[in-house]
């Protein structure tokens, strides 16, 4: 009967220990899920705009350039990689060369070039 006793005893002992573990595996797993959503909302943009963002820059751009002929002003554009085929669909005329076509990285130099 003690046997039986120091059994049950020595099992209860290796069940909490495990349900110890347990509680600590999950604990961590929320732990590091819990930070990833932090990390995933303090980043919305984890890559680029969206589309919609890239839209908005475009109309607001061709908007630019129709207020600047009507001052009888020229525009001259130049556009990213993502803007581009937005850009040369409403603003064609206007845009005189695409970001990608520039050598990377920029310098000074680069700069002055692009501005004249």
């Amino acid at each position: 009967m003690p046997y039986l006793v120091s059994n049950q005893i020595q099992s209860t002992k290796v069940i909490k220990k495990i349900t110890l573990l347990i509680k600590l595996v999950l604990a961590a797993m929320v732990k590091g899920d819990e930070t990833r959503l932090l990390l995933e909302a303090a980043t919305p943009f984890n890559k680029c705009c969206c589309g919609g963002a890239y839209s908005y820059i475009s109309c607001d751009v061709r908007d630019m350039v129709k207020e600047l002929e009507a001052q009888g002003k020229e525009a001259d554009i130049v556009v990213g990689e993502k803007c581009r085929s937005q850009m040369w669909r409403t603003v064609g005329d206007h845009v005189t060369c695409a970001a990608t076509y520039v050598v990377a990285p920029g310098s000074y130099k680069l700069a002055l070039t692009l501005l004249t």
